[in-house]
C-alpha cells in the first residue's frame, strides 16, 4: 500500500528503520518479568509465537502514553537465527462506560478491526481483555517529533485520519458517515480536541508524579 499509493510516506516509513539496531539492543537488555501473569494474557503470548523458538523470555516493556496504567507483558526470543517479539496489552473498557458509571461491557476492539475496510494486520489479535501484537522495528509507530518537514507531519495527519475514516464504514454507510461528518463545526471540534488534549496532559502529570 505504501509502495504503490503513497511514495512520500513510504520514504518517511523507511527512513525510522534505520534505529533496527537500537531496537532489538533495547529490547533485549530488558529484565525478565516475575510478576504476575494473567493466564489468559499468557495464552495469547504464547499463541502469537511460532513453533521452534529458543531463548524465551518474558519481560516487561514501557511505551507510548495510550496504555499508561495497564499490564503489558512482551515476549523476546531468538526465531532461526534472530530475535522475534510478541506483546500483549490489557484493552482500556469503553470511554462510554467511564462517563457513565455503567456496568461492565464488552470490549469489541477485534469485532471493529474485522469489520473495517482497510487491510487487516495479521498479528493483530484479541483475547478477552487483551489484545497482541508483534512488535520489530517494521512494527513501530512513526512519532509526529521525530519527522524533519512540516509537509510529512500533514501525509501523516492525512493517512491517519484516511483509515480511522476506514474503520468507521464498517459501522455504517459512506453517506450516513458524510452526512454525520459535515454536520460537525469545525470550531467546536477544535474546542473539544484542546480540551481532550488537556485532559490527557493532566492525567499523564498527575501519573508521572506519582
Amino acid at each position: 500500500m505504501l509502495e504503490e499509493r503513497h511514495p512520500a510516506l513510504c520514504q518517511i516509513a523507511i527512513d525510522r528503520l534505520k534505529g533496527a539496531q537500537s531496537f532489538w539492543t533495547k529490547i533485549s537488555q530488558l529484565h525478565t518479568y516475575t510478576g504476575r501473569q494473567p493466564k489468559t494474557a499468557l495464552q495469547l503470548l504464547m499463541r502469537m509465537l511460532p513453533h521452534g523458538v529458543e531463548s524465551l523470555r518474558v519481560v516487561h516493556r514501557v511505551a507510548g502514553l495510550g496504555s499508561l496504567g495497564r499490564q503489558r507483558l512482551t515476549a523476546v526470543c531468538q526465531f532461526e537465527g534472530g530475535f522475534i517479539a510478541r506483546e500483549v496489552k490489557q484493552l482500556a473498557p469503553p470511554a462510554s462506560q467511564w462517563a457513565t458509571g455503567s456496568r461492565p461491557v464488552p470490549i469489541r476492539y477485534g469485532e471493529i478491526l474485522k469489520r473495517a475496510i482497510r487491510c487487516g494486520d495479521p498479528f493483530l489479535r484479541q483475547q478477552s481483555n487483551w489484545v497482541g501484537r508483534r512488535i520489530s522495528p517494521t512494527n513501530s509507530r512513526i512519532e509526529i517529533i521525530d519527522l524533519p518537514r512540516e509537509k510529512d507531519v500533514e501525509r501523516l495527519l492525512h493517512v491517519m485520519g484516511f483509515e480511522t475514516a476506514n474503520i468507521h464504514l464498517g459501522s455504517a454507510s459512506r453517506k450516513k458517515l458524510k452526512k454525520a461528518a459535515d454536520a460537525i463545526k469545525i470550531s467546536e471540534l477544535v474546542k473539544v480536541s484542546r480540551a481532550l488534549e488537556n485532559a490527557v496532559m493532566r492525567d499523564w502529570k498527575e501519573w508521572k508524579a506519582r
